[in-house]
This record gives structure tokens, C-alpha cells and sequence, in this order.
């Protein structure tokens, strides 16, 4: 990476290091990070930095850090950068890199949801089990408690091997 690094126009510059990264196609995944946590003016700052969501120490003093470890943990064109916990900041031990579509289904239960269950609903005077799957939404019946139908989506992510999905009670 040190060809690279210095190839892209790392210099010293005063008392700061001008790390001539911005064109590394990395750079705007590091940005991305950055500004969603900690610029109050983002439109999206409200569901990562106002909820306590931060970038690592290593990887917020060092975009050089970021990007080495981005290479070495699968980093390609087009995939996207997922938080395994989403409760949790962006860190080596909690990022990944995913598909677009295999990042949507890492997805925080919304603010309005009342069940406490991703995929579960109140339909009347019932709770509604939906999930997700390859475009489609797939509905998976009515149950009397939440819990019921969290269960029904989690059997049903279980005999379909749905493993990039979680499961919420079993």
C-alpha cells in the first residue's frame, strides 16, 4: 500500500499531512463515514452521529488506516461499507463490506415500530409478519403477539436458509 499511498501524493505540509487520497475510490466511503457521524448539517446525521454512532479513533485520525484495512477485509467496486451491530460505530471489528442489497437487510428496527420485531406490524387487533426477499415482500400471516409473529419470521428465515438475515427470538 506504501506504492500507492505515495503514488496518490502523500506530502507533508506544514504542521499537517496532506494525504493525497481524495481520488482513491475509497476516499468517499471514508468521507461518507465521517460526515454522516459527525456533521450535524447531514441529512442523515440524525440516524448515525445524533444516535451516538462514531468512526474508530484509527480510522478517523488516519484515512490511510481505513483504507488498508478496507483492501484486506474484501473491499471491491460497488459494494458497500455495513455495520454488523447498527448500534454500534464503524470500527474493524464491526464493519464488513456487502452488496447493496445484502446491506438493506442488516436494517435498525424504525423509530415508530411498536412491536420490538424488524418485519412485524399491527394489522387491526392483530400483528402482521412481513419480510423481504430478492424484491419480493413475502407475508407471512397474522399472529394474536408480536412475539408469535417474530417467531413465524424467524422459522421461516430458518427453513429457507436465509442466513444473512436475523433471526430476533430463537
Amino acid at each position: 500500500m506504501k506504492g500507492l499511498y505515495k503514488e496518490l501524493g502523500g506530502v507533508k505540509s506544514g504542521k499537517r499531512f496532506k494525504h493525497g487520497l481524495v481520488k482513491h475510490p475509497l476516499y468517499c466511503v471514508f468521507y461518507g463515514m465521517k460526515t454522516r457521524c459527525y456533521n450535524k448539517n447531514n441529512e442523515s446525521y440524525k440516524n448515525y452521529g445524533g444516535r451516538g454512532i462514531d468512526v474508530c479513533d484509527e480510522w478517523l485520525n488516519s484515512i490511510k488506516d481505513f483504507i488498508d484495512w478496507a483492501e484486506f477485509n474484501g473491499y471491491k467496486e460497488n459494494l458497500h461499507i455495513d455495520r454488523i451491530d447498527n448500534n454500534n460505530g464503524y470500527s474493524p471489528t464491526n464493519c464488513r463490506f456487502v452488496t447493496p442489497r445484502d446491506n438493506i437487510l442488516n436494517r435498525r428496527k424504525f423509530k415508530n415500530n411498536t412491536s420490538g420485531f424488524v418485519g412485524v406490524s399491527k394489522l387491526g387487533g392483530k400483528w402482521r409478519c412481513r419480510i423481504y426477499v430478492k424484491g419480493n415482500t413475502i407475508s407471512l400471516g397474522t399472529y394474536n403477539t408480536p412475539q408469535q409473529a417474530a417467531a413465524a419470521r424467524d422459522a421461516y428465515i430458518i427453513k429457507n436458509n436465509l442466513t444473512k438475515y436475523k433471526t430476533q427470538i430463537q
